[in-house]
């Protein structure tokens, strides 16, 4: 299933790349990026405002992927701890019969 949603980002990646590549080639229009208030406007390619944004939607959505699953991972090792106390606890009870 993995390797499935690997294989739809990269085909979602390519198609955008390419549709990048194509606006470039048609569009050479530019415009004014505002990132703060104070600092001054940059004049840059349509193109590569795309692509910057992209690259910042990935940053984003990466780094929120990367802690959800940093916080399963460490569920999941405390859940082990927990199952192997509570069988170091049962091991010295268990007698020969298995009850």
């Amino acid at each position: 299933m993995a390797a499935i949603f690997k294989f739809l980002w990269v085909i979602i990646s390519l198609c955008f790349f390419g549709y990048c590549a194509y606006f470039a080639v048609v569009n050479a229009g530019e415009i004014d990026l505002i990132l703060l208030p104070t600092l001054p406007t940059l004049t840059v390619p349509i193109w590569l405002a795309m692509l910057l944004a992209f690259g910042a939607g990935l940053l984003i959505v990466g780094t929120a992927a990367s802690l959800r699953l940093m916080q399963v991972q460490f569920t999941i090792r405390s859940l082990r701890k927990q199952l192997a106390k509570q069988a170091l606890i049962k091991a010295p009870n268990d007698d020969k019969t298995g009850r």
